[in-house]
């Protein structure tokens, strides 16, 4: 399942409402994404935005925005 950024951006993943297969074909995908950093033993997680602790305010409004896809960082 090729997705654009832009694609992956607006995608909401649940699995309530899919069936086993659909769930087996997700993970499928996923562990095909991942394998090679995790057999490289060199994992990056993805960070979608870097805050200053002095902006912190801003952090909080861009987490509940609920619009970022990656982790949100405050540096102190």
């Amino acid at each position: 399942m090729e997705l654009s950024s832009t694609a992956r951006e607006e995608c909401i993943v649940t699995f309530r409402t899919r069936s086993i297969a659909e769930i087996r074909a997700i993970f499928d995908e996923v562990r095909k994404d991942i394998s090679p950093a995790i057999g490289a033993r060199k994992p990056q997680r993805p960070i979608d935005q870097v805050y200053k602790f002095a902006d912190i305010g801003k952090a909080f409004e861009h987490t509940e925005a609920n619009n970022h896809l990656g982790k949100i960082v405050v540096t102190l």
